[in-house]
């Protein structure tokens, strides 16, 4: 029998949004993810240091929002944009964003 756990993941907590409000901003553990990594890490140093990932959420926070187009004139804008094309990456980062955003970009053909 075999076990997949996720633990500690950049999802963990993650809270969704609408057109109309930004999503909460968690900031205690409610879903358990670090919970178990934390406790690993107390007995093993190769589990690292969780508190370098979630001990401060106004450094570690950030928004990811998901494309799902019918017309693919944004897609080709976004790969104008950023030089990536659809698809080839999971996530693609604004890196001069305020709002620490990324946009998960799906193929667009």
């Amino acid at each position: 029998m075999s076990v997949f756990r996720t633990s500690a993941s950049s999802t963990a907590d993650a809270a969704c949004g609408s057109d109309d409000s930004a999503p909460e901003l968690v900031r205690d553990k409610k879903d358990g993810g670090w919970r178990l990594r934390e406790t690993l890490a107390a007995k093993a140093d190769d589990f690292g240091r969780p508190p370098a990932f979630n001990g401060n959420v106004n450094e570690a926070r950030w928004e990811s929002f998901t494309l799902t187009l019918r017309d693919p004139l944004l897609l080709h804008r976004v790969e104008e944009l950023s030089g990536n094309v659809t698809g080839t990456s999971a996530l693609m980062a604004f890196k001069d964003s305020n709002w620490l955003m990324s946009v998960v970009v799906p193929p667009g053909r």
